[in-house]
């Protein structure tokens, strides 16, 4: 059997996953520490511009408090 690590794709969409999960829960805060984790993780395994990527931004910002914040993510997304 082979082990995933950390930074594995499959391991980084399950994090995505579980995210979505705590978010159609309402457990916004929760959703947005791993929303951040698989934005980053992202980025570096499949690069800014990948697909993926974007969305996991998008995601990262829906979650945000700050408003402010949330449409400079949403800006860098779709601008």
């Amino acid at each position: 059997m082979r082990r995933l690590g950390p930074d594995s794709v499959k391991t980084v969409k399950a994090q995505c996953n579980l995210a979505e999960v705590l978010f159609a829960q309402g457990r916004y805060k929760e959703a947005q520490h791993f929303y951040r984790e698989v934005f980053y993780k992202r980025e570096g395994l499949l690069g800014r511009t990948d697909p993926e990527t974007l969305q996991s931004k998008h995601d990262f910002a829906a979650t945000h408090n700050d408003h402010e914040k949330a449409v400079e993510l949403l800006h860098e997304v779709y601008m």
